[in-house]
C-alpha cells in the first residue's frame, strides 16, 4: 500500500459526517487564499487527505499546542505552504475536531503536550519499518529526525527546517527519562504503549491512566500470556467481580485480548490477541534471559513475535544453546526468529556450518514457503561463501520450487555474484 492509499485508507474508515467537514473547510481556506501554489487541484487533495488523516489520528490530543505546531511546520516545510495559510487551516480543522469528539481530560497544558509527543516516540520505537513509519506519523520525515537525533544526542541546530524550540525539548526530556526508567524495567517502551492504546482505542480517560492502573493491566496480559486462561483463574487477580469485568472490557475494547465462550460463564478462556502478543513480548523474552535457560526448544512453542523479541534480546549471548536451536529444532521456528537466531550466531559460528544446517532445513518436508524465503534471505547476507552460490544457483534452477522462490533465490544470487 502506498503513502496516499493508506492515508486514505484510514480517513475513509472515520465518521463521513466528520471529513467531509474538514475537506469542505480545507477547500474553502485554499480557494479564498492569494497563494496560487495551493490552487492546483492535485496538490488540493492531496493537502485535504494529508490533514484530515493528521486531525483524526490524534483527535485525542487536540489540545496540544505541540499538535498543532507540529502540523503548521508540517505543512510549511513539505508543501510549502506559508505559515499564514498553514496556520488558518490547521485552526479551522481542529476546530471541527474539537466539536464532533469528546474532549480528553489532562491535568494541564503540558500534560497533553507532553502525552502527545510522548504516543510520538513510542510509535517511532516500535516501528519495523521507516518508510511505513513516515506514513503512520503523518508529520514527514522532519519529525522523525527530531526524535532519532535527540535519541542519540545528535546537535540538529543545522538543519535546513527547524521545528520549534518547545517540541525539541520535550522530545528531550521525554526520551532521557525512558533511558533513566528502562535500566530498571526493559519493558517500560511496551508500558508506555500500553498506555496509549488504552487511551485511543478503550478510551478510557488521560487522568485514570495511573501508572499502578497501567501496571496492574499490564500484569493482567503477562499472566494471561500466550496460553490463555479461563475468566475463573483470572478472578484471582481482583478483588471484587466489578474490577475484573472493568479490566476485562478496557482490555478487549482495546483489542489487547480476545474472550473464547464456553458454556460458562468462568470457564471463558481469555486470549492475547496479537496486540497483545506484540506488547507483552518484551517483558516475556526479559524474564527468559533472566531465567539462564540451558535448553532453548520451548522457543519453538512460542508465538512468533515471543520467539523473535526473546531471540532478540540474547544476541550473542548463550552461543552454544543457539547453535543446539538451529541444529535440533530450526524448522520449528517462525521465519523472523530464524532470521534472528542465524545473524546472532553469524560472528560466533563458522559461515559453512551455519549454512550446511540451513540448507538441511530447507528441505524438509514440513518447511513452508515463508521459512525457505526467510532462509534464501539469510543465505543472502553470507556473500562471500562459495556455498552460498552453489545453493542459491540450486534454488534457481529447481523446477519443483515455486516461482517466487526460485526468482527470490535468482535475485540474491545476482547480489551475490556482483560483489
Amino acid at each position: 500500500m502506498n503513502y496516499f492509499s493508506a492515508k486514505e485508507k484510514y480517513v475513509n474508515a472515520s465518521s463521513l459526517n466528520t471529513r467531509t467537514k474538514l475537506y469542505q473547510a480545507i477547500e474553502d481556506v485554499i480557494d479564498k487564499s492569494s497563494d496560487s501554489s495551493m490552487l492546483g487541484r492535485g496538490l488540493k487533495r492531496c493537502i485535504q487527505l494529508e490533514l484530515s488523516y493528521i486531525m483524526l489520528k490524534y483527535k485525542k490530543w487536540s489540545i496540544s499546542e505541540c499538535l498543532s505546531e507540529a502540523t503548521i511546520d508540517f505543512l510549511n516545510s513539505e508543501y510549502r505552504i506559508p505559515r499564514k495559510e498553514s496556520t488558518e487551516l490547521v485552526e479551522v480543522c481542529l476546530d471541527i475536531i474539537q466539536a464532533t469528539q469528546t474532549l480528553a481530560h489532562f491535568k494541564s497544558p503540558e500534560d497533553v503536550d507532553h502525552d502527545f509527543l510522548l504516543n510520538l516516540f513510542i510509535e517511532t520505537t516500535i516501528a519495523k519499518d521507516e518508510s511505513k513509519l513516515e506514513i503512520n506519523l503523518g508529520f514527514g520525515r522532519n519529525l522523525i529526525d527530531i526524535i532519532e537525533n535527540a535519541t542519540i544526542g545528535v546537535d540538529d541546530e543545522k538543519r535546513e527546517f527547524e521545528y520549534s524550540s518547545n517540541i525539541k525539548s520535550i522530545m528531550t526530556s521525554i526520551i532521557q527519562d525512558i533511558i533513566e526508567k528502562i535500566q530498571l524495567k526493559p519493558w517500560i517502551i511496551d508500558l508506555y504503549r500500553l498506555k496509549n492504546i488504552l487511551f485511543t482505542k478503550a478510551n478510557l480517560d488521560s487522568e485514570s491512566l495511573s501508572e499502578e492502573l497501567i501496571e496492574n493491566y499490564f500484569n493482567i496480559l503477562n499472566f494471561i500470556s500466550f496460553s490463555g486462561i479461563t475468566r475463573k483463574s483470572l478472578s484471582k487477580m481482583f478483588k471484587c467481580e466489578e474490577s475484573q469485568e472493568k479490566a476485562i472490557n478496557a482490555l478487549v475494547r482495546s483489542e489487547l485480548i480476545y474472550i473464547e465462550p464456553k458454556s460458562k460463564t468462568e470457564n471463558d478462556l481469555m486470549h492475547l490477541s496479537k496486540l497483545g502478543i506484540e506488547t507483552t513480548a518484551e517483558y516475556f523474552a526479559n524474564g527468559f534471559k533472566k531465567s539462564n535457560a540451558t535448553d532453548f526448544s520451548s522457543l519453538t512453542k512460542l508465538p512468533s513475535q515471543f520467539q523473535a523479541t526473546t531471540l532478540s534480546s540474547i544476541g550473542s549471548s548463550f552461543i552454544e544453546q543457539q547453535l543446539d536451536l538451529l541444529q535440533s529444532y530450526g524448522g520449528d521456528l517462525s521465519p523472523a526468529a530464524l532470521e534472528i537466531l542465524a545473524k546472532n550466531l553469524k560472528n560466533n559460528v563458522e559461515d559453512n556450518k551455519i549454512i550446511d544446517i540451513l540448507w538441511d532445513i530447507y528441505h524438509y518436508d514440513t518447511s513452508t514457503f515463508f521459512l525457505r524465503s526467510a532462509i534464501i534471505n539469510i543465505m543472502g547476507s553470507f556473500t562471500d561463501t562459495e556455498l552460498v552460490i552453489d545453493n542459491l544457483k540450486s534454488i534457481a534452477k529447481d523446477q519443483t520450487n515455486s516461482k517466487i522462490v526460485a526468482s527470490r533465490a535468482q535475485s540474491i544470487l545476482d547480489r551475490c555474484q556482483s560483489f
